[in-house]
């Protein structure tokens, strides 16, 4: 394979698959962090301090922001981090866009958390 064939997968590392919890995993392990508030921190680092970074205003779990995000089969953070839990849905903009397939997902294609297709 020609090297201008290949595509970046993920921004922050070329082993990297842009999965942000995957990568508060990876910090972990690279970090030695061990205990759960270290976890938490690994967690902290690829969500919450990383969108401060990017200076995202509208970033969190709050009315009116933007709804990204994943929903994991994990009781806490530290779990979350530590354990590679499946992601049983996944929002960006509002919209299901993954995974899939799973029989909670429409058929048709994503669906707007409005009710919209």
């Amino acid at each position: 394979m020609d090297d201008r064939e290949c595509a970046i997968r993920d921004s922050w590392w070329p082993y990297g698959t842009a999965d942000m919890l995957e990568r508060a995993t990876i910090i972990g392990l690279q970090g030695g962090l061990m205990t759960d508030d270290e976890l938490r921190y690994a967690a902290s680092l690829a969500t919450d301090q990383a969108a401060a970074a990017l200076g995202l205003s509208d970033y969190g779990l709050a009315p009116g922001n933007r709804a990204d995000l994943v929903v994991i089969a994990a009781g806490c953070v530290p779990e979350a981090v530590a354990a590679h839990p499946q992601r049983l849905l996944v929002l960006h903009g509002g919209r299901i866009v993954g995974p899939a397939p799973h029989p909670a997902f429409p058929a048709g294609g994503a669906l707007d958390l409005r009710g919209e297709r």
